[in-house]
């Protein structure tokens, strides 16, 4: 029975957090223009579902229910637009992280439910809400993937611990969800892969390998498609590396990257007051809170009794952080970071360059938070 409250609650706190996140433009319908994503007013509702069938938004699983909905006419291409940015990230974004949090309190702590619950949604809610969920909320294959991350990272966990067939289905499934395109794809493994290197347990590879059949029948219309239009990956492959590829490498600062924030970058300004005598002592608070949960993490983490999955979550995002970073400030010099970008240099002068494109550092930048909230909710 306090299962099914807990659950209500949740369900309740996801709907608030996504009014909340945009409560300036709640009430109007395609409320959101931007460069990327012009809501296809001129189209009927199944016109439009036919088009988000064709390349890239056919990559994009969770947003399927929406084509579906739409192809049957039971909403309008302007209500779609309005739920996509409702869902992604701010209302799939609470529930992801506040289970994902619960299942690593339960665990690993021994607090009674109602400490567990309330920090569950006090991360949740942050997270949800993040500076990093408002910038990629304009992309709704980026923003279903920040929200899902810490579902997908509780998930394998949990998959593995389960075992078996189950298991395996249970991990297919957690995969299928942050699928939202190629580099979801990619990165998906990636995480699936650094549980099983930090568990380094060989019934759980055997658990992973069978998981692949049960991805591969979830998926078998991305695989599909894939096969079919090649083409279409191919011919935009160009454009999309020569514009982006080696964007973030030149502009991610350490600091940045450690906020979770990567080419985002505010300061929390709306709480400093510039006019007045006291205003830099303003914001020397606004940058220290700016970086309030990295500082509750890495040093609540030295103070942690069972660091088991704490580390995994550290080490993973450390690893983020430097992996994604261009250049840090110290003492008066500024070192150049940049790790990738050797790699990808090499890899520009092979056949390979079209495909690039899909290890897009965009990604990486989303999966930085996830881990250092996991860790904040265990601290």
């Amino acid at each position: 029975m306090q299962r099914r409250y807990e659950i209500l609650l949740v369900v309740i706190l996801s709907a608030l957090v996504g009014i909340l996140a945009l409560w300036k433009v709640f009430l109007h319908v395609g409320y959101i223009y931007q460069r990327d994503s012009y809501p296809a007013y001129y189209l009927t509702s199944r016109q439009l579902a036919i088009s988000l069938l064709n390349f890239p938004a056919i990559m994009d699983n969770v947003y399927i229910p929406i084509v579906i909905l739409l192809y049957f006419n039971l909403i309008s291409p302007e209500i779609a637009d309005w739920i996509s940015y409702f869902l992604f990230p701010f209302a799939l974004a609470f529930p992801s992280m506040y289970f994902a949090s619960r299942y690593f309190l339960d665990r690993l702590t021994d607090a009674n439910d109602k400490i567990k619950i309330v920090t569950s949604i006090i991360v949740a809610f942050f997270y949800a809400i993040s500076p990093t969920a408002y910038y990629f909320s304009h992309w709704s294959n980026y923003a279903a993937f920040y929200a899902l991350l810490p579902a997908l990272i509780a998930g394998t966990f949990y998959s593995l611990e389960k075992g078996g067939i189950t298991g395996a289905f249970l991990l297919s499934l957690f995969a299928s969800l942050t699928t939202t395109d190629p580099r979801g794809f990619i990165f998906t493994i990636f995480i699936v892969l650094t549980v099983l290197l930090y568990r380094h347990k060989k019934v759980d590879l055997i658990t992973s390998l069978l998981s692949i059949l049960f991805y591969v029948l979830l998926n078998s219309r991305l695989f599909l498609y894939l096969i079919f239009n090649l083409h279409s990956y191919v011919s935009i492959g160009y454009d999309i590396s020569n514009v982006q590829l080696w964007l973030n490498y030149y502009t991610f600062n350490l600091l940045d990257s450690l906020r979770g924030l990567s080419l985002f970058r505010p300061l929390v300004s709306y709480l400093s007051f510039y006019s007045t005598p006291l205003s830099h002592v303003n914001l020397l608070i606004i940058y220290i809170f700016s970086f309030a949960f990295v500082e509750l993490g890495l040093l609540g983490y030295i103070f942690l009794k069972k660091r088991s999955v704490a580390t995994y979550f550290l080490l993973l995002y450390l690893f983020l952080v430097l992996i994604v970073s261009s250049n840090v400030y110290f003492l008066n010099h500024n070192i150049t970071l940049n790790i990738l970008y050797p790699v990808w240099g090499y890899f520009a002068q092979t056949p390979l360059y079209p495909y690039l494109w899909i290890f897009l550092p965009t990604y990486i930048s989303e999966m930085i938070l996830a881990p250092l909230y996991l860790l904040v909710a265990l601290v």
